[in-house]
């Protein structure tokens, strides 16, 4: 922060300069000039909702007599008032005790953690019939919705950032793979949800999913190192002869032990 000298002109510049700095803090916090009798004002400013950065308007909300008015923000980023208990949907903002027609107390349980956990949401995409590499506002999501009518096994493309995100393959026709620009990737089948992470190289399952995915298939097929693991199903409907190659191992270096 930068400090003033003692006698110095025009002090109230470095002063304003100082707070512009910091008002990423005061987002929500009380607005002393709109909170009067039974009304709660508080600061807008911006944060990030299902990946976007998006602005806050300040506002207020009003509260109910003799009671503990439990401020709070939605999923949606609106501020709204539960009273007497607390909205498990919500994230606590402040709990205002009032009296019959003033506030007489409040607690600010604003936390830049429980905030945080709105910030990240929700992104959908769709794929059909090209690879699709997800935005910066997507990769900032926590879960991924992939949609539509998949004409193959298409890519979803992540950053190499070390992270993780929940998938839900909610498309149609054909499994999709979480992957990077460059290294190896998750498979995901229709109607499965899966928690990927990428470790800056490459996507994987950090941890032992409970089900074996199954990945029916009506076309030739080279297996890949994503199959490790899968049952690979040639369906009944489909009457034409099918080649299914297992590569060698110079080409495709399976673990010792991959079941197919």
């Amino acid at each position: 922060m930068q400090t003033v000298a003692a006698n110095q002109s025009s002090a109230e510049v470095v002063i304003n300069e100082n707070f512009v700095n910091v008002l990423w803090a005061e987002l929500f916090a009380r607005n002393p000039l709109t909170t009067t009798g039974l009304t709660w004002g508080y600061v807008g400013g911006q944060m990030q909702i299902n990946g976007l950065m998006t602005a806050i308007a300040a506002g207020t909300v009003a509260l109910t007599a003799s009671s503990t008015n439990y401020v709070s923000l939605s999923q949606a980023g609106a501020v709204v008032n539960t009273i007497t208990t607390r909205n498990p949907l919500h994230v606590p903002l402040f709990a205002v005790v009032t009296g019959a027609a003033s506030i007489t107390s409040y607690t600010d349980e604003r936390s830049p953690d429980a905030i945080a956990i709105l910030t990240r949401g929700k992104a959908s995409q769709a794929l059909t019939t090209a690879n699709v590499t997800i935005t910066h506002a997507q990769a900032m999501c926590a879960m991924l919705e992939v949609t539509g009518a998949l004409t193959a096994q298409r890519d979803l493309i992540v950053p190499l950032l070390r992270r993780q995100w929940s998938v839900f393959h909610n498309g149609t026709a054909f499994a999709l793979r979480v992957i990077g620009a460059s290294g190896t990737g998750v498979v995901v089948d229709i109607g499965q949800r899966v928690l990927v992470e990428c470790d800056g190289t490459n996507v994987y399952v950090p941890v032992a999913q409970p089900w074996v995915p199954l990945l029916s298939d009506s076309a030739a097929r080279s297996i890949v190192l994503e199959d490790a693991g899968r049952i690979l199903l040639h369906p009944s409907a489909d009457t034409t002869a099918r080649t299914w190659t297992i590569p060698a191992n110079a080409s495709v270096a399976f673990p010792v032990g991959t079941s197919l």
